[in-house]
């Protein structure tokens, strides 16, 4: 009597047995597995067909189709791309295979952080603190002084007292033939002369004003000297900043790491 294998039920010829018994079980048992294996495989393609149906992803490190593992039709999906959960989030709405996003990104004024520049208005630093040395050691003022005097009245002092010589002449008469004879006589010499009384003593009264003088200039002797430091002061610097940075796009790309992926069509 036939034996049957405990898992599959396969039927095991008896020991001893002719051939033709172990031909009839043989041939039973590749049957009976041929038909189990068929009834396995359709199991597993049902249930991986529950597992990955079609629209499902398969990612993997293996550049590997998986249709000859699992079945069913695969083609490669979403290269450089990472996966979002559908729904709304953050603001964003997603569908199903919708694409967003961009790995570089150039802001614009909008997208820009609202932010200031606290270099203006800038004030300078003192400076300009400065001082002059005078020179030459010694100068001249500038010419001043010239006057003039009121004459009220004056009246000068006595003078002009004086003699004048007089060299005269006489007249000599002789009587001669009952006349007069008259001779004029001149004295060359002035021997004969005399001298009047002293006279022309006076006093002369001065008014008006005097000439104008008395104008000068001095010249000062002066060690050169420097003046004390004045000139100290700053600026108040206004304006705007100027242009910073190249305007280029910066990478927006978040940390990720590459595999490969796989989506069930059919």
């Amino acid at each position: 009597m036939a034996t049957p294998t405990t898992n599959y039920g396969f039927q095991k010829p008896e020991d001893g047995g002719d051939n033709n018994t172990w031909g009839l079980f043989l041939n039973s048992n590749w049957d009976a597995v041929d038909a189990q294996l068929k009834a396995t495989n359709e199991t597993v393609a049902a249930l991986l067909g529950v597992i990955y149906p079609v629209g499902s992803l398969y990612t993997s490190t293996v550049d590997t189709n998986p249709a000859a593992a699992l079945g069913g039709t695969w083609v490669a999906f979403g290269e450089g791309r990472v996966t979002v959960g559908v729904g709304t989030a953050d603001g964003l709405a997603w569908a199903a295979e919708q694409e967003r996003g961009e790995a570089d990104v150039t802001l614009t004024w909008g997208e820009m952080p609202d932010h200031t520049h606290d270099a203006w208005p800038l004030t300078t630093s003192d400076t300009g603190n400065h001082t002059h040395t005078v020179d030459p050691a010694s100068a001249t003022t500038s010419s001043h002084g010239g006057h003039t005097h009121g004459v009220g009245s004056y009246k000068a002092a006595q003078g002009g007292n004086h003699n004048h010589r007089v060299t005269q002449g006489f007249i000599s008469v002789n009587e001669a033939n009952d006349g007069i004879v008259v001779d004029v006589l001149r004295v060359a010499d002035g021997s004969q002369g005399t001298t009047t009384t002293e006279s022309g003593t006076h006093a002369h009264v001065l008014t008006g004003t005097s000439s104008s003088g008395g104008s000068h200039t001095h010249t000062i002797d002066l060690p050169s000297t420097t003046t004390a430091a004045k000139g100290t002061h700053r600026h108040t610097v206004s304006g705007s900043v100027d242009n910073a940075g190249g305007g280029n796009s910066h990478t927006n790309v978040q940390p990720s790491i590459g595999v490969y992926m796989w989506k069930r069509t059919a």
